[in-house]
């Protein structure tokens, strides 16, 4: 038996592209192995959308060529977005790599393994003229803990933000039909799935492109409407330029949808925010997040800022830490600015020199860490639903979970004994002890499952 193991760098919206070619993988006759040595063909998805994650993509794949190099794998292959931005150039500077496939060809890419697997030698480049977006039809082998999937409802970004590389490696906004999402949602709920995150570049230009058009409140209200589907949805990156009030409203009114609401503000200066040629929520951004609060009551927040943009000065870095200090994010990530070749950023005047940006990210994260632990123990004696995972990657007593609050991958956990849940499932519980990003809790025993 063809025997792979795969590697998916980067974000949620390349994992649903990652579990398309497992399927077809595993459709195919292929097994998957945990340890790369173990395999026939490594398969790396990229991510390349800043230069850290170009290079983390392309020591991904140096290291499995060196496996190759030692006789124990045969094949390496690179997916998605490094060979897309970069083309048929990255194939004759890679030689180690056997098989590029540009993100634009996924669905191909299963197809194309195969052949390599058994005939050897196939032309190393495939791309696509048309745009692979995943459908409700398109089998896909979820690689996420039990109970709990990603669901990319567009593909691609109607947006250009003078930092960003996406639109040129993904292409325009390209939308799902409401009707082909409410149906995958009803078939991940009758496969066991109780909590789906919708994930996009932009989950508030939703529809805008489809004819007729529409929006995600409509897509909301449709999820609400359904007769089955998950308990828990949740919405991962609103353009905070685009958020309505119908949207809120939405929200606030379902018991499907979580209050959680992931808000990339990017900045607190609305100076800085139109140079990154975004919109600015309003003039005064923490009186805008207020009236968000007040329009869901009990709303999660969560943001992401970026510090060291061009022009930004010491006194607009410490205008977003008094902001951030006002408005106390339940999560927040952060990250330097990172200029990149072909964006409008990287000629900007006035750029800030990459230690100081270094700098004003520690201090940014040393504030919300001691802003994060009094949230946290301010949760301490609550009791709140949590999604059991598994076991705890460092203890067999112990299991990992997540509170509602807490999004996958991007925000803490919630630690339990080991015995008490049942991973896959929807549970009551007490919060404990609290950390900075973590929580422990113990479950309610005689509480009910979803």
């Amino acid at each position: 038996m063809k025997t792979f193991h795969f590697i998916s760098l980067g974000c949620p919206k390349n994992r649903v592209d990652s579990e398309v070619v497992v399927a077809g993988l595993l459709a195919r006759g292929f097994k998957v192995v945990d340890e790369p040595g173990q395999a026939e063909v490594i398969i790396v998805n990229t991510c390349a959308f800043i230069r850290p994650a170009v290079d983390e993509a392309i020591d991904t794949l140096l290291a499995a060529a060196a496996l190759k190099a030692e006789g124990t794998v045969r094949y390496v292959v690179a997916l998605g977005c490094l060979p897309q931005r970069y083309g048929p150039p990255l194939v004759q500077e890679m030689e180690e790599i056997d098989l590029f496939v540009t993100a634009a060809a996924a669905d191909r890419a299963a197809e194309e393994i195969a052949s390599l697997a058994e005939q050897g030698n196939p032309d190393r480049f495939v791309q696509s003229e048309s745009r692979f977006l995943h459908c409700c039809g398109i089998e896909r082998a979820l690689t996420t803990p039990p109970g709990t999937a990603y669901l990319k409802i567009a593909e691609g970004c109607p947006n250009r933000c003078s930092y960003c590389t996406i639109p040129d490696i993904r292409g325009p906004q390209q939308s799902r039909s409401v009707e082909d999402i409410v149906a995958e949602l009803d078939l991940l709920a009758r496969e066991g799935v109780v909590e789906v995150n919708l994930v996009a570049q932009d989950l508030t230009a939703f529809g805008r492109d489809l004819n007729p058009r529409t929006d995600l409140a409509a897509l909301l209200r449709a999820v609400q409407a359904a007769k089955s589907g998950p308990e828990w949805v949740r919405l991962l990156y609103l353009n905070p330029g685009l958020m309505t009030d119908e949207l809120l409203e939405v929200v606030t009114g379902s018991s499907r949808i979580l209050p959680y609401l992931d808000i990339p503000l990017q900045h607190s200066e609305p100076r800085l925010i139109r140079a990154m040629n975004r919109r600015p929520p309003g003039e005064k951004t923490l009186a805008w997040l207020q009236e968000v609060r007040k329009k869901v009551p009990g709303a999660v927040l969560r943001t992401s800022l970026m510090v060291g943009f061009p022009g930004e000065t010491e006194a607009d870095f410490r205008a977003m830490l008094d902001f951030v200090a006002q408005a106390r994010f339940d999560h927040l990530g952060a990250f330097a600015f990172c200029p990149e070749e072909g964006t409008r950023a990287v000629d900007m005047e006035d750029q800030v020199p990459e230690e100081e940006a270094l700098v004003r990210l520690a201090r940014l994260l040393e504030l919300q860490q001691g802003i994060s632990l009094k949230a946290n123990r301010d949760r301490v004696g609550q009791e709140v639903e949590v999604l059991v995972e598994g076991l705890h990657p460092e203890s067999d007593l112990l299991l990992v979970s997540r509170a509602w609050f807490q999004a996958p991958e991007v925000d803490g956990i919630t630690i339990i004994r080991a015995g008490q849940g049942d991973p896959g499932k929807i549970q009551k519980a007490k919060i404990v002890e609290a950390e900075a990003y973590d929580l422990v809790a113990e479950l309610d025993e005689g509480g009910p499952e979803k």
